[in-house]
């Protein structure tokens, strides 16, 4: 019991330096594939995005202590540029080996 809770305090203190590394703005951005249901749906009318993708990142958020936003990408290519732009922190793309290259691993600060 005594090493499950070390290791939670150890979790807790590290929280705001995984924020800070994932969402460096104060806020957690996510892209994904707009035209891809399996990711996620905009309702057309209030533009607010369901699905997986929202339900991942609204739980990241959450644990992290820092609002998000959800970017609806138009297509693999844009969901890359905004990784590699640092205007989105995370992005969901189905694994593609030659795609998974295009992407930047650079600090984001």
């Amino acid at each position: 019991m005594r090493r499950a809770n070390s290791l939670l305090l150890a979790y807790l203190l590290s929280l705001p330096m995984i924020a800070a590394d994932l969402a460096p703005t104060g806020i957690l951005r996510a892209a994904f594939l707009r035209t891809n249901p399996v990711q996620g749906r905009i309702d057309p009318r209030t533009k607010s995005v369901t699905g997986p993708v929202a339900d991942l990142v609204q739980e990241l958020a959450r644990r992290l202590g820092v609002p998000y936003i959800i970017i609806p990408a138009a297509d693999a290519r844009e969901v890359i540029d905004v990784l590699n732009a640092h205007t989105a922190d995370i992005g969901f793309l189905a694994y593609d080996a030659p795609r998974a290259g295009s992407i930047s691993r650079g600090p984001m600060r």
